[in-house]
């Protein structure tokens, strides 16, 4: 058990009121509602819990929010994260909007991603402060926006705050997870000759040629990705995402473009790819004269790789095993979450939250009990990482 007891169901009204709060990213979905209100819910939370506590817009009517619980000094200091944005409700078999409790579980959407990992923090630092306990080093919650875009708010935030470590309580099942991959976006333009479809001595089809391409990327898959691994991520991935190009079918296409995404392992960067893909071009080049083309990276998030030796993990996965009797490992997420952004920014971060069930899913739900267990994880962690004042 946690070193301190916590309010059980202060947590779950917290996490009813964060879900019935539309928060649909308005990038990701036309016309979602966006974070303005589901923000300035959070402020007045920690504000009542007496933080130090402002807003700051990552972009307009899109405002981070973070809170500080001052220490008294000597101590590292403990960030908190979590995105205040979900994907959109499209298609879901239940109301989003209704967190209702059944069968230790709650609904709706946002209670697994992530507001049910918001709603442990907000629990954890209550407890602590309603044990009057005072901590050395400060401790940062951070509520950002965005994350299922373009994490425009971390962008931001992790320019303004300094901290020793940080957990971001996405919904990890109750596992620490220390690995996690980096992506690039990867455009590619080929380009042809329009002219009559009759003219095959002078038309040049770009389609045609972007086969090629597409054809070095499917050998990228099953020859070299598959001799570099990471221990606990596996190999690189590519896959094209989306193609166009064509003018009419009787006319030669001038023009095609794929989007690509590549998901990287945590030491491979942007440029990296933008090797490998000027490397194809190349090759394909010395095929063929009449191969025109070329790539961009367009957008990459870093990957992050933390050592299984830090402080923050250590003491981490010593509470979690205190409280559960079992061992924990290790874990790599082939997903992208932010944490990479605060690692690359020099806060080491790892992922620690509650389970339950696929959060883009057409039915979302949070367990309760894993609620209970992350928040109570928290709490100790919270206290031996920051040290307390005796």
């Amino acid at each position: 058990m946690a070193q301190i007891p916590f309010d059980k169901q202060a947590l779950l009204t917290v996490l009813q009121n964060l879900v019935s709060i539309n928060s649909i990213n308005p990038t990701l979905v036309e016309g979602g509602a966006g974070e303005s209100e589901i923000s300035a819910y959070v402020l007045q939370t920690f504000e009542q819990m007496g933080l130090n506590s402002r807003q700051d817009e990552a972009a307009p009517g899109r405002p981070n929010v973070i809170g500080r619980l001052e220490g008294a000094g000597g101590g590292p200091s403990l960030i908190l994260n979590g995105h205040l944005d979900t994907v959109g409700v499209e298609g879901m078999e239940i109301d989003p909007f209704d967190p209702v409790v059944r069968e230790g579980r709650l609904y709706g959407r946002g209670s697994l991603d992530m507001k049910g990992g918001i709603a442990c923090f907000i629990a954890a630092t209550q407890a602590i402060l309603a044990a009057g306990v005072k901590l050395k080093g400060d401790l940062i919650l951070a509520c950002t926006v965005d994350e299922e875009y373009e994490s425009i708010g971390m962008d931001r935030l992790k320019s303004q705050i300094q901290a020793t470590a940080g957990i971001i309580t996405e919904p990890s099942g109750l596992e620490i997870v220390i690995a996690h991959k980096g992506f690039s976006w990867i455009e590619i333009e080929t380009r042809g000759k329009a002219v009559h479809g009759s003219m095959h001595d002078v038309g040049v089809d770009a389609i045609v040629h972007m086969g090629k391409m597409l054809r070095e990327l499917e050998k990228l898959n099953e020859s070299f990705y598959a001799t570099v691994a990471h221990k606990l991520l596996g190999r690189p991935t590519i896959h094209a995402s989306l193609i166009g190009g064509g003018i009419g079918l009787s006319t030669y296409p001038d023009r095609c473009v794929l989007k690509v995404e590549r998901r990287n392992l945590p030491h491979e960067t942007g440029e990296d790819v933008q090797n490998e893909i000027d490397a194809i071009l190349a090759h394909l080049r010395r095929e063929d004269a009449n191969f025109e083309a070329s790539g961009r990276v367009f957008f990459t998030q870093p990957g992050a790789d933390l050592p299984q030796d830090i402080p923050l993990v250590q003491i981490l996965s010593k509470n979690l095993e205190g409280q559960t009797s079992t061992k924990s490992e290790f874990k790599g997420w082939a997903a992208w979450p932010e944490a990479g952004l605060l690692t690359a920014a020099g806060i080491p971060t790892v992922l620690f939250g509650p389970n339950g069930h696929d959060p883009h899913a057409p039915i979302e739900y949070v367990e309760v009990d894993s609620l209970m267990l992350c928040t109570s994880v928290l709490v100790d962690t919270i206290i031996e990482y920051c040290g307390r004042v005796w």
